[in-house]
């Protein structure tokens, strides 16, 4: 059997751009976790235990290095530091309450940031501006792919199937640029 070697998401450097910054994060661990209604309460409360409080709907908790974010009824998405501890995923035990997945090598997180982000993300997709602030985690369409928005301290994190990585940056720059000749 050949050693495998992992591949980054995107071969793009960081996009910079004025104060407008894109960067692919490779150091974020992905876990999905999924119950019913009738075990939601009991899978709030174990996860809050280990650290990682449960957001409300359309909501993130959390920060630059770790947390969750809403993605719906019943199911979040956790991020945490790779690097800290690679078999994170498996280490999680709700002990039957809900079903967990690793995701890491499923989704592909960018951050961006700058001045113009608002700009930048009401071309990007349609959500309101007056919604893209701390907290905020929903899903939504950029360029006819499905991500999610999750924002953290005034930076935009973008979860994009990795498969589509580089189509992403490819529309994120598009929309920097433009917004830049704008202003």
């Amino acid at each position: 059997m050949r050693n495998l070697i992992e591949v980054p998401a995107s071969s793009t450097q960081p996009i910079v751009v004025g104060d407008m910054r894109l960067t692919l994060v490779d150091d974020c661990a992905l876990v999905s976790v999924s119950t019913d209604a009738i075990r939601t309460a009991g899978v709030i409360e174990l996860l809050t235990s280990m650290g990682y409080p449960l957001p409300g709907i359309e909501q993130n908790i959390g920060s630059a290095e770790q947390g969750a974010f809403w993605m719906g009824p019943h199911q979040w998405m956790l991020w945490r530091d790779y690097r800290s501890d690679p078999d994170w995923a498996a280490e999680i035990d709700l002990q039957g309450l809900a079903a967990t997945t690793e995701q890491t090598d499923a989704w592909a997180r960018f951050d961006l940031s700058g001045s113009g982000l608002l700009g930048v993300m009401a071309r990007l997709c349609n959500l309101d501006s007056a919604r893209i602030q701390t907290g905020l985690a929903t899903r939504t369409q950029i360029h006819h792919m499905g991500v999610f928005v999750v924002v953290v301290d005034a930076v935009a994190q973008i979860y994009v199937p990795r498969s589509m990585a580089d189509s992403l940056v490819h529309a994120v720059a598009g929309a920097i640029r433009a917004n830049l000749a704008v202003a």
